[in-house]
């Protein structure tokens, strides 16, 4: 038995999606749908509504704050999060629950982004490189988990997936990967949207880095330049992806050069 969280906020474009995948999953167990949504003025709710196994709740401001709401109101012991514009494979959530059922406390879930344009390939390409990674955070887990960490961090806007993550790490959690995706739905994101997006989740990192020290090892990995321009692209055979594409790794070190100059400026 698992009960899904799902975060929305006016995503009309995306929910359908989300939830059909759900429904239409192989799924031989019993689950439950939490929505938590932050004050849609769309038709997110409208949508919704008409699904099956859905509980609708109206929480803001944030995502971690949906979050915390979201799994204190379910009633199952395993959970999944997920954002509305990401959809699942269809074999997922059999494989997480039978891997939370046999002794394993988190998953990482590879997540492959959808999209036909240029940058919706960079950013795929770009994504896989994190996969399972302190850069990454994992999305399906046992409540006792999420309670012995004590949630998402709701004073943090953008590095509270990070800081989860290194919680669960902490406490020395046994986490695996799973060998099913999900898909994050990336094809109406613009360059200029997407660095608006990486600026907007900025805002919280020193108070982020002053929570975990500099001299962290999760700070260091996730934030040290040497990590995020060189090690990230050489560790579990990554340099393979730049063998193949070496025109796709100029470009994504191009964009994060980038993101990094907007944060030092926001930073100083």
């Amino acid at each position: 038995m698992i009960s899904i969280i799902i975060t929305t906020k006016n995503e009309e474009k995306n929910i359908k999606n989300c939830l059909c995948s759900i429904e239409e999953s192989n799924h031989h167990f019993v689950y439950e749908i939490l929505l938590i949504d932050n004050f849609s003025t769309d038709k997110t709710i409208n949508i919704a509504s008409k699904f099956d196994n859905l509980k609708i709740y109206k929480c803001g401001t944030e995502r971690s704050t949906q979050r915390n709401f979201g799994i204190n109101k379910s009633k199952f012991q395993n959970i999944l999060f997920l954002d509305a514009d990401m959809t699942i494979s269809k074999n997922l959530i059999n494989e997480i629950n039978h891997l939370l059922n046999n002794n394993i406390d988190a998953l990482y879930i590879p997540e492959i982004i959808t999209g036909n344009s240029f940058l919706n390939r960079i950013r795929n390409y770009e994504r896989q490189f994190y996969n399972s990674t302190y850069i990454d955070c994992v999305r399906a887990f046992k409540k006792k988990v999420f309670l012995d960490v004590k949630g998402f961090d709701e004073s943090l806007i953008g590095p509270e997936d990070w800081d989860f993550n290194n919680k669960v790490i902490e406490k020395g959690f046994k986490i695996e990967t799973t060998k099913n995706n999900l898909f994050h739905n990336e094809e109406n994101i613009k360059l200029s949207k997407y660095f608006q997006k990486k600026n907007y989740y900025s805002r919280s990192m020193n108070k982020y880095i002053k929570k975990w020290g500099v001299k962290s090892k999760y700070i260091i990995f996730q934030l040290g330049l040497f990590n995020r321009f060189v090690k990230i692209f050489l560790i579990n055979k990554n340099y393979l992806k730049i063998i193949k594409n070496p025109l796709f790794f100029l470009i994504t070190l191009s964009l994060k050069i980038i993101v990094g100059i907007l944060f030092l400026s926001k930073k100083y």
